[in-house]
């Protein structure tokens, strides 16, 4: 068995990521020190994620709407496919239905000019490089 503790970070309101600790059972639960000062790391961590981290991500999300002329479900679904999920996986996330995520992808493909998934990550990977 394992023994987790979470943190949760939020952006006005809304859960934006969700860090999960795992130690080995043989190791025992987090002492309470360990969770006080988990604790007080939370607030430095929560305000990096949104000064940082979600200003850089807002700026390549309208980098690439700008650039390829991509809608937002269709950045959505990229983000998906970059995180390593399925059709199927991106349609139980977004809700749109499988059939909608395929007519996206054909969409960005179009768009981006690339003919396959693995083209498209390698294509967006390298923009977010430069």
């Amino acid at each position: 068995m394992t023994v987790v503790a979470d943190m949760f970070f939020h952006h006005y309101g809304r859960i934006i990521v969700v860090l999960s600790m795992l130690r080995e059972e043989d190791m025992g639960n987090y002492s309470g020190d360990e969770l006080a000062l988990l604790c007080k790391l939370q607030p430095f961590i929560e305000y990096s994620l949104n000064v940082v981290y979600l200003t850089q991500r807002q700026q390549e999300r309208t980098s690439n709407t700008e650039k390829d002329g991509l809608a937002e479900r269709e950045l959505d679904v990229i983000e998906l496919l970059l995180s390593g999920a399925s059709n199927k996986a991106i349609a139980v996330d977004l809700c749109p239905g499988l059939a909608t995520v395929k007519t996206h992808l054909h969409h960005i493909y179009q768009k981006v000019s690339v003919q396959s998934r693995s083209e498209l990550v390698a294509n967006v990977l390298l923009n977010l490089q430069g």
